[in-house]
């Protein structure tokens, strides 16, 4: 069986299999699922970038390696903007374009086999940085009050902080610290109630844009507070809505925020429930709203699939109303393993031998398997949601398996050597 040209035929290998020791063989190194590299508009723009196809240890063995991108042939003869690194498989991108984006996957010949690498997912990373022209504000004092932060035209977004900069020199600059001031999902600063120790003519809130396009922080929105507007409306220490958060679905792992910022004077610290049960928790907690937000931000630290669901928060400054708010969180998983094997399996003649793969996913994954890169396809292999099985396993069935769960979210990768003595 033959595919793009790079695998050897079955009775080969198990002749190299056969002849080769199986104390050392040929493991490739994980490598990452995506790989990104800056393109359009970045500081950064057309510097090398490389995937790595190594070997675990230091091997003497002869190893031959080679690429596909979307499925096909990779001819690094044909692409000279492409280098293979000597001694190894990692391809170094000397002056990288758009077209240079892709699914790549490495492939190397070995004396047990044809091991692969998981796909690797390579894009362009950019941020179209807009010109920040200053905007003067003269918000009524004691109301609350947003600067806006517009997201830019970028991949992935990027992460936003504030500062508050000295107008002439940005060198000397500060965060923005108060419980009365909250940074949204949306970018922007939510301020409770604004006082006069937000007016300045000399020092701007700078909202700041950090991302793997470029090198350092960048400029998005730029905004003096000149002055303040009397207040002549009646007070009436109301709670006041400024973001909340209504529905966020989120992927297992990751680390995230519900919000529930409400303005007004005197400031109101929300309290958090989820089924009527208070978790406001520890500030140590995995779940907690102890996070210099004054209870406007839920800290889920890493997200689990049983977090999914309702949760309400309560909002009251004891003079006004209480408002509460109920969101909801949904929860997505790119297939993570539960049980994986390891990467060398070493097995006698004729023993039933089953190698692990357990994936948990949501939605479900597709599960598939390989041979020395090729679809299996033996009939004394079954496999089930728990591995693959091979009765009376033969040395002829020595070489490279790999598991491949996929699902909407993503893919993962695992795969072993096996090797029959």
């Amino acid at each position: 069986m033959r595919r793009f040209g790079i695998y050897l035929s079955l009775s080969v290998l198990s002749a190299l299999c056969a002849a080769q020791p199986a104390t050392n063989p040929v493991i490739l190194r994980d490598v990452p699922a995506e790989v990104l590299f800056p393109y359009k508009n970045t500081l950064d723009a057309q510097s090398p970038f490389v995937l790595e196809c190594l070997t675990v240890n230091k091997n003497s063995q002869k190893v031959s390696y080679k690429w596909t991108k979307n499925g096909q042939p990779l001819d690094l003869k044909a692409n000279p903007n492409i280098v293979q690194r000597q001694g190894e498989g990692s391809l170094v991108f000397i002056n990288p374009g758009q077209n240079d984006q892709g699914v790549y996957q490495c492939f190397a010949e070995t004396p047990q086999g044809i091991a692969s690498t998981r796909p690797i997912n390579v894009k362009t990373t950019f941020l179209e940085v807009p010109k920040a022209e200053p905007v003067h504000h003269k918000p009524v004092e004691g109301r609350p009050y947003k600067l806006d932060c517009p997201k830019p035209n970028a991949y992935p977004e990027p992460t936003i902080t504030w500062r508050s900069q000295l107008a002439t020199d940005p060198s000397i600059s500060d965060d923005v610290r108060d419980k009365r001031i909250t940074v949204g999902p949306d970018g922007a600063l939510y301020i409770a109630n604004v006082t006069e120790k937000e007016v300045s003519d000399r020092f701007v809130y700078v909202c700041l844009g950090k991302s793997p396009a470029v090198r350092d922080e960048v400029p998005l929105a730029k905004h003096f507070i000149d002055s303040l507007t009397e207040d002549k409306q009646k007070k009436d220490n109301e709670v006041v809505e400024q973001y909340l958060t209504k529905e966020l679905t989120a992927k297992v792992g990751e680390q995230i925020y519900l919000y529930c910022i409400y303005g007004g004077n005197p400031l109101a610290h929300p309290d958090w429930f989820r089924d009527g049960k208070d978790i406001n928790n520890e500030p140590n907690s995995r779940i907690t709203r102890y996070n210099r937000s004054a209870g406007k931000r839920l800290l889920i630290r890493e997200v689990l699939p049983e977090d999914a669901g309702e949760y309400m928060c309560v909002a009251n400054n004891e003079v006004g109303k209480v408002k509460k708010h109920t969101m909801k969180l949904s929860v997505i998983s790119a297939p993570i393993f539960k049980k994986k094997p390891e990467q060398q399996m070493n097995v006698r003649e004729g023993q039933d031998v089953t190698i692990p793969c357990e994936i948990t996913a949501i939605p479900p994954a597709t599960t598939s398997w390989t041979y020395n890169a090729a679809p299996i396809g033996k009939d004394r292999m079954t496999v089930t949601n728990t591995g693959l099985t091979i009765k009376k396993v033969q040395k002829t069935d020595s070489g490279y398996y790999g598991c491949s769960a996929k699902n909407v979210h993503g893919q993962n990768y695992a795969e072993t050597v096996l090797i029959v003595a």
